[in-house]
């Protein structure tokens, strides 16, 4: 009660200052007065300006002709007419302070903003969305996706209203969810290239987002040209320079026999790192530098074990390599690293599954792939996934005689029948 007191004064109070002035005596004849004494005033001015030569004759008479024109019109206004027309303003704006705030009074404890009013659901703000509230459909978002992180839909939406606001670390959010959820949506990883490129355009520079998304579309399809591209120039801005030279040189291992417009932009990088650049790398070449790559990347966890992201690349980086027993050894030392933080260690684990299986998913005649995600799931140790996934790779590839070959030799080297 005592609030409905407080604020009934406060409203009478603001109420009384804006209506007092509107009660004060301003006649018309007063206003009237005060119009003519300027016209006269003027006209004695344009006399001052004629006789100190700055207004030609004819320039003064037609502007005495004005004001003496308009000095006759306020002459002719009775004082009524003055009178009635000075009161319309004071009748609107008696309205408008006093009815307003009894009509808002009146309806604010039974409709506007009541206390007891239930709060619009998450589903019915998204679903009629203010179209100029961008922001805080942006909010509306992150509170739906946290209550709900494996509804495919809404990060699809979000992503798009993220990158409206400028809000890039949810849109790199937002991919990455999109890829674990529905990898079918971009099994080449060009969709994530395009966004990355749309951070890097609006920042001019490989921004972590940036990174982040690429690190994403590599993991999905290692060979990707615009990913590699611009993870080689993070590294180079970054002054990795042993990491850059080696992913400039890899680029060019994945430039077509035809040529490309970018090779000799990346030769002329690995010129500025004082690298030889006899010509494009070939693919006999990649592997090494791969390797190279993933040699430094451990190196920097030593240095900074903190890095989950980094735990992920370097696990899934041996799984390929078909490098087991160091990525068991990554497995431990990121379980060691990270001990007592599940979220960092379901990150990590979720990633190293993720890649390989959204590949299987987008193609299910991949052998490669199937074989990374039977090699994922045991050097995390998930030995009843490695038979349901030998399984289910042996009837998806029935038809591929080179296929199954790959399964039966993964098989065997995890001693599984």
């Amino acid at each position: 009660m005592a609030l409905w007191i407080a604020m009934a004064v406060l409203t009478a109070a603001a109420a009384v200052a804006l209506l007092a002035p509107l009660f004060r005596n301003r006649t018309g004849i007063a206003a009237r007065d005060a119009q003519i004494a300027i016209y006269r005033d003027q006209l004695s001015e344009i006399g001052r300006d004629v006789a100190r030569g700055v207004l030609p004759a004819a320039e003064a008479e037609a502007a005495r002709n004005e004001i003496r024109r308009r000095l006759l019109k306020a002459g002719e206004e009775s004082p009524d007419t003055a009178i009635a027309t000075s009161n319309r303003p004071r009748i609107a704006a008696l309205a408008a302070i006093v009815v307003l705030p009894v009509v808002g009074l009146a309806l604010y404890p039974w409709w506007l903003g009541s206390p007891d009013q239930r709060d619009m659901p998450i589903e019915e703000r998204l679903a009629n969305p203010q179209e100029d509230d961008l922001p805080g459909r942006a909010v509306a978002y992150d509170a739906a996706l946290a209550a709900d992180p494996d509804n495919a839909a809404m990060w699809q939406d979000a992503l798009l209203v993220y990158g409206q606001v400028g809000r890039m670390d949810r849109v790199a959010d937002a991919y990455a969810n999109l890829v674990r959820l529905r990898p079918d949506l971009d099994p080449t990883g060009d969709v994530g290239v395009g966004l990355g490129e749309l951070i890097v355009n609006a920042n001019g520079a490989v921004t972590v987002d940036a990174l982040r998304i690429f690190d994403i579309v590599l993991a999905i399809n290692p060979q990707q040209v615009g990913a590699n591209f611009y993870r080689a120039s993070a590294l180079q801005a970054a002054g990795l320079t042993a990491d850059a030279v080696a992913a400039w040189q890899y680029v060019l291992t994945l430039a077509p026999p035809e040529g490309a417009p970018w090779v000799a932009f990346a030769q002329e990088q690995l010129a500025a790192l004082g690298a030889p650049v006899e010509g494009a790398a070939t693919a006999d070449d990649a592997d090494p530098m791969i390797r190279a790559m993933v040699g430094n990347l451990a190196a920097r966890l030593i240095e900074n074990p903190q890095d989950a992201e980094g735990w992920m690349r370097l696990i899934l980086s041996y799984v390929v390599l078909d490098e087991l027993s160091a990525a068991r050894q990554a497995v431990t030392s990121a379980r060691s690293t990270f001990a007592g933080n599940d979220q960092a260690l379901t990150m990590i684990e979720n990633g190293v599954i993720s890649t390989p299986a959204a590949a299987v998913t987008a193609n299910g005649d991949n052998a490669d792939a199937w074989a990374q995600l039977i090699r994922a799931y045991s050097v995390l140790g998930r030995t009843e996934q490695v038979t349901e996934a030998l399984g289910q790779a042996r009837a998806a590839l029935a038809g591929n005689a080179d296929g199954l070959a790959l399964i039966d030799r993964v098989a065997q080297e995890l001693e599984q029948p």
